[in-house]
C-alpha cells in the first residue's frame, strides 16, 4: 500500500472526507489492530483530518502532514490518556494509535482509533433541536466541561497550559 498521494490542500479538500478513498488505509489500522471485520466505513463529520467510523464500533482519525498534523496526534494521544483518567467525563476510549508507513522520506501518517459513542452528532440535526432541548443539552454539558477544565495536565509539554500558541496565532495574523 502506497501513503496517500494528497499534493496540495484543494487535493485534500476533494478527498478528506471520501469513504472509499480512505478504505484501505482504514482496513490496514483495523487489521493491525485486530478490529475486525471492518464492514462498514463511513466518513465522520468534516473538521481537519480525514475520520471515519468503523462499524458504528470504532473511529479511526488519520492525521496528514497538513495542519500541523503529528503536534495534533500527539495532543489527541495525550488527551485521551488524560480523560480516560476521570470517570465523570463520558468520553471514547482510545484503543490503539500507531503509524501507518514507517517514517522517512514519506509521510508515515499517524492514526488514532477509539470507541465510538452511539448517536447522533447534535451538529447533524442541530436546526432540528428545540430551544429548550438545547438548554437540556447545555446544562448535562456544563458540569461536564467543569471537570474537562479542571484536568491536570502534569508533566506534558503538549499541554502545558500557555498563552505560547495563541501569542504565535496572533503574531502570525499581524504580520
Amino acid at each position: 500500500m502506497q501513503p496517500p498521494q494528497l499534493a496540495s490542500v484543494q487535493a485534500y479538500g476533494l478527498l478528506f472526507t471520501d469513504a472509499e478513498y480512505w478504505r484501505p488505509y482504514v482496513a490496514e489500522v483495523c487489521a493491525r489492530h485486530r478490529l475486525t471485520p471492518c464492514r462498514e466505513v463511513r466518513a465522520g463529520l468534516p473538521g481537519t483530518f480525514p475520520v471515519f467510523i468503523v462499524d458504528g464500533r470504532y473511529v479511526v482519525k488519520l492525521f496528514g502532514e497538513l495542519f500541523g498534523g503529528g503536534r495534533c496526534f500527539r495532543v489527541e494521544i495525550e488527551m485521551y490518556e488524560l480523560l480516560a483518567h476521570d470517570p465523570e467525563i463520558p468520553a471514547p476510549a482510545l484503543v490503539a494509535s500507531g503509524e501507518l508507513f514507517p517514517a522517512g522520506e514519506e509521510w508515515p501518517w499517524p492514526y488514532i482509533v477509539t470507541t465510538a459513542i452511539d448517536g447522533q452528532s447534535l451538529a447533524e440535526v442541530y436546526r432540528q433541536v428545540g430551544y429548550q432541548d438545547k438548554l437540556a443539552i447545555a446544562r448535562l454539558a456544563g458540569p461536564i466541561m467543569r471537570h474537562i477544565h479542571a484536568l491536570q495536565p502534569g508533566s506534558s509539554d503538549r499541554l502545558r497550559l500557555t498563552w505560547d500558541a495563541f501569542d504565535h496565532f496572533l503574531a502570525e495574523r499581524i504580520a
